[in-house]
């Protein structure tokens, strides 16, 4: 019988890329499954430490996985934007969940490097798209395998912060 004559194999760089990306989503698939049946755990409030958990090394995970793919194509700056979701999400977390100057204090540091990770990201993603596109069309190639990468990796951001936003909503 033997093996497939066709078989795919993946290299070291890919399989750990689709592992990681694979744990990513899974951490932050399983923090949504605790947003929704809260008292998994027989208390409500160890779920929600284990799902903040989950949903933390998930992002987290996300964001080494995505960094990863950069050599995919040559749009910059995606480090810096999700960094700056990241702790932008974390102020929230803490503006709406902590109410004490200590929150606050951490919070604002939060907000000061995440305002600044998500702008710095904003505008490298922009400027390297167009740079991209620019020198493409001189080249005379084309840009949807960039475009195409770029907005599934927007999609994916959007994504994750529409589940922070609902699971600070069920806190």
């Amino acid at each position: 019988m033997g093996e497939p004559k066709n078989k795919i194999i993946f290299s070291e760089r890919i399989d750990s890329i689709i592992n990681g990306l694979t744990l990513g989503i899974s951490f932050v698939l399983i923090g949504l499954f605790l947003l929704f049946v809260p008292n998994y755990f027989g208390n409500q409030t160890v779920g929600e430490i284990i799902r903040w958990i989950f949903i933390a090394v998930g992002i987290l995970g996300l964001i080494v996985e995505f960094n990863k793919l950069k050599s995919v194509s040559k749009i910059e700056g995606l480090r810096e934007l999700w960094t700056g979701i990241f702790l932008l999400s974390s102020w929230a977390a803490l503006f709406f969940l902590v109410k004490n100057i200590i929150g606050n204090i951490g919070g604002f540091f939060c907000l000061v490097f995440g305002a600044y990770g998500f702008m710095l990201g904003l505008f490298r993603v922009v400027y390297s798209f167009y740079i991209n596109a620019k020198s493409k069309t001189e080249s005379k190639g084309n840009v949807t395998s960039d475009a195409i990468i770029l907005l599934t990796k927007i999609a994916s951001l959007v994504l994750v912060v529409i589940q922070i936003v609902k699971a600070l909503q069920g806190v």
